[in-house]
Formats: structure tokens, sequence, C-alpha cells
């Protein structure tokens, strides 16, 4: 899913954030990966990537990063089968998953 939020000054972006809501909401989590300054009109703000997941743990930030683009098992399957472009955006898509949540688990 794509995301939106303000830049606040002076700020460094990382790489991906964490925001933690709690009780809130049952999937409690939002990690944001891709994060992109940009600016409008004189107003900047973040542009991100994000799915929301109920644990940080590397099985749910992984599934929740390939279901995005893939929500169904056999949505894989078929960019598998299918090979060529498919299936280099498929894993070009799991070696993202894996680097992000690499970044996750060391904030």
């Amino acid at each position: 899913m794509k995301g939106q939020r303000d830049y606040k000054e002076g700020e460094v972006l990382q790489s991906v954030e964490v925001v933690d809501y709690g009780p809130v909401n049952a999937t409690a989590k939002q990690v944001r990966y891709n994060l992109k300054l940009t600016e409008t009109d004189g107003h900047k703000s973040v542009e991100f990537d994000y799915v929301n997941v109920p644990e940080l743990t590397k099985a749910e930030v992984k599934d929740a990063i390939i279901k995005s683009v893939y929500p169904a098992y056999r949505d894989e399957l078929a960019a598998i089968n299918n090979g060529g472009a498919d299936y280099e955006a498929y894993q070009q898509l799991r070696s993202q998953a894996d680097e992000v949540w690499e970044m996750v688990k060391n904030l």
C-alpha cells in the first residue's frame, strides 16, 4: 500500500519506519519502507510503501510485503510459472522483503 506523512524539518529519513498503533488496532504495527521525500508547492512530505502486521516477526513482515503484490498464493505461483519478467519481478520482491526485514530487526 502507499502512504504519505508530513516531513519534519531537519528530519533524517531512515530506510524503514515502524509505527506502533498499540491497542487501537488489531494489526498493531505498520512497517513503512521505500521512504522518499517529496515537495509540492513548498510543502514537504514523505511518501512510502507500507504493510500492517500484528507482530514484528520475519514471517509476518515478509509475508505481508509479498501479499501486498501477490494477494493469493496462486498469484505467486502464476508469477513463478510464467517465468521471464514475471518471475524476475517476483524474485526482486522477495529480495526486497528480505532487505526490509533485516532493517526492521535492527531498529
